[in-house]
């Protein structure tokens, strides 16, 4: 995967951890400490896959892990794709990259499993990527405004118990976690954005996000969000062209 902006193109990466390299990986933590405090590197090398996002000429412009594994509540299995430690440099945010890499790995899962639901998790102690969630997706959660059913409360618990164990709070949906956080400059929020009610809505949810505590978030990977989510990207992506031009 390849996108030219501002003449520069991006190239997407996908591999299997354990074939990258010590010197790479001295690279991904050079990369990663410009947003990360503590140790990040252990919690990507414990995921399937790495992300990469390179400038034409080789620089890494972001990073990222994968998992994927199944889970079964009530009867009823789906396949849970679940993207972490994340990091983008700013010209790359917008692009849709995420949701594009998340489409990927959700035709991989339907591939193997055609009629099995699949859910994108992560945890989260960023504004951004929660912000990421509500300005893409019609339905995700926790959300301000759009509680889960039943069952799918019932799976969000156990998907937060498979990504934290005992540290999570099915109650709140946090996990407390203290070996890793945002640099204070990455995750202090904005002043024009302090009013914003998904942000704010973040805040008063996770308190403790700036020292590190996790919310789990959870989005149903269905045809719906799928919609929402090609339309919300091409729309931000024609008014970029349009302050470009």
């Amino acid at each position: 995967m390849s996108e030219a902006r501002s003449g520069t193109a991006v190239r997407v990466a996908l591999r299997r951890v354990t074939e990258v390299g010590p010197s790479e990986w001295a690279e991904i933590r050079d990369f990663g400490s410009r947003y990360f405090e503590g140790e990040f590197i252990a919690s990507m090398q414990a995921k399937r896959d790495l992300v990469e996002l390179r400038g034409a000429d080789g620089p890494l412009l972001g990073i990222g892990a994968v998992d994927l594994f199944d889970v079964t509540h009530e009867g009823r299995t789906v396949t849970v794709i679940h993207g972490s430690s994340t990091a983008f440099l700013d010209e790359t945010r917008g692009m849709g990259y995420v949701q594009r890499i998340a489409f990927r790995y959700f035709l991989r899962a339907k591939w193997s499993h055609p009629l099995r639901p699949v859910y994108a998790a992560f945890n989260t102690y960023s504004w951004r990527s929660y912000l990421s969630q509500t300005r893409t997706f019609r339905l995700c959660w926790p959300h301000r405004s759009f509680p889960p059913s039943a069952w799918e409360a019932g799976l969000y618990e156990r998907v937060g118990k498979r990504l934290n164990g005992d540290r999570f709070d099915p109650r709140t949906g946090l996990a407390h976690n203290r070996d890793r956080r945002l640099r204070p400059d990455i995750a202090g929020v904005p002043a024009h954005l302090a009013g914003d009610p998904d942000v704010r809505y973040f805040v008063e949810h996770n308190p403790g996000y700036p020292h590190g505590d996790l919310l789990v978030c959870l989005v149903p990977l269905n045809l719906a969000n799928w919609i929402a989510a090609a339309s919300r990207i091409a729309g931000r992506l024609r008014r970029r062209r349009r302050r470009a031009a």
